[in-house]
């Protein structure tokens, strides 16, 4: 993971160690891997890391790397604000560190003389994703030595298809399908689908709207996860503050947001060691994401649901009763509800000042109807107004002595129909 400049290692016992640092705090990183080496780029530079050793890559290597990926024991990196892409040395064994980038080991997608945003491998074939188009290549190249003076991957007959990519992050994959914010010269704004070699748009005209009614959609970004038999693709839009998530299995969509913001908080994901992780783009938090985890790090879940329009050759339909049926949930234990605990505090006339919250909470994850408790009496209190510095308590509050205290999110209740 890459959290603020800091390139991060997480093993089986959920320990992290920092393994290098970058040069960039800011921006989004790209990722690619052998089973030897890993190379970070962050649109500046690039970065290599053997397990021991990690280390700013130099020489020819392009100067606005923003992708990197790993096929054949090569990687190939692109040049943004080009249409070129660079290869490194082959680098079959640890021994041999992909750090040979010759200025003159490139090849430029020539379809069309637009600029490269992205590139990816699948199926043993380079995709290069430019403005406009994307060109297919494949390795032609026989993989003899640790070293190579000639870029050995070549075009594909017929391998050049009239989809672009709008938002260069956007590119993802499941299986042997690829996905991204696509754009073709008539028109931008259509998340796309490939099935073998063909793109097709996947997003319903409401969403192309949504996407058009943007000030920006070029800074979307997009992972794949597979979760209890359904694999999902989760496109967010942090300039319009909304995500919205494809059900491939099932071919639906929906859409996702964390509490109190348009858009989910999870920033990108990975599957190891049994769980689903994904990083906080607020903070440099790593969540892990789980199915019988009611609450997101202990903030509310909203979920709405709407029901298709029911009409009758738009005539209006009368119905003589509603039944709504619904699975119960099991509720919030005590720890899942908890929003903030302090050590100390002063209370009078049903007003609760100078709290000293212990980190990292403070008051402004209190919440009107939240429950004030006294640890050490239980003296508790209803909170129904939040200021600035501090809480106005109902007026049935009891057995306030000053002491260290926990806020509690309120139970809500059921509503039956």
């Amino acid at each position: 993971w890459v959290f603020g400049n800091k390139v991060v290692k997480v093993d089986s016992n959920d320990v992290m160690t920092a393994i290098g640092t970058l040069n960039t705090s800011t921006g989004r990183c790209w990722l690619a891997c052998t089973d030897y080496h890993l190379i970070v780029v962050d649109g500046a530079d690039g970065f290599y890391y053997d397990g021991t050793t990690f280390a700013v890559l130099g020489g020819g290597f392009p100067a606005s790397p923003t992708h990197v990926i790993a096929t054949g024991f090569y990687f190939l990196v692109n040049n943004s604000g080009t249409g070129d892409i660079y290869q490194s040395n082959f680098a079959p064994n640890l021994a041999a560190v992909p750090t040979t980038w010759a200025v003159t080991v490139y090849a430029n997608a020539e379809a069309r003389p637009d600029f490269l945003p992205a590139i990816w491998a699948t199926n043993r074939e380079v995709w290069l994703l430019g403005e406009y188009t994307t060109e297919i290549y494949y390795n032609a190249g026989a993989q003899l030595t640790s070293t190579t003076s000639e870029f050995v991957f070549l075009p594909m007959n017929g391998g050049v298809i009239d989809w672009g990519i709008e938002a260069k992050y956007s590119i993802t994959a499941h299986g042997s399908s690829m996905f991204w914010v696509g754009r073709q010269e008539g028109g931008t704004g259509q998340i796309v689908m490939t099935k073998g070699f063909a793109v097709d748009p996947i997003s319903t005209p409401d969403i192309d709207y949504q996407l058009s009614q943007m000030t920006a959609i070029d800074d979307a970004f997009s992972f794949t996860y597979l979760q209890a038999g359904h694999a999902f693709v989760v496109f967010t839009f942090p300039t319009g503050d909304k995500t919205f998530v494809y059900d491939i299995t099932t071919g639906t969509w929906h859409e996702r947001k964390s509490y109190g913001m348009g858009r989910h908080r999870a920033a990108g994901h990975c599957y190891f060691n049994n769980f689903h992780y994904v990083g906080d783009f607020s903070n440099p938090s790593l969540y892990t994401w789980d199915l019988k985890t009611y609450t997101d790090n202990g903030d509310e879940i909203e979920r709405i649901r709407r029901a298709p329009i029911l009409h009758k050759k738009n005539l209006l339909i009368q119905h003589d009763s509603l039944i709504v049926e619904m699975q119960g949930g099991v509720g919030l234990t005590a720890d899942e509800r908890t929003v903030a605990t302090g050590t100390a505090y002063s209370y009078s006339a049903g007003t609760i000042s100078g709290l000293t919250f212990t980190s990292p909470y403070e008051i402004g994850g209190v919440l009107e109807d939240d429950e004030f408790t006294d640890d050490s009496t239980g003296g508790s209190a209803t909170v129904s107004v939040v200021g600035s510095a501090t809480l106005t308590a109902s007026s049935g509050a009891t057995g306030m002595d000053g002491g260290a205290f926990t806020v509690k999110r309120a139970t809500p209740p059921m509503m039956m129909i």
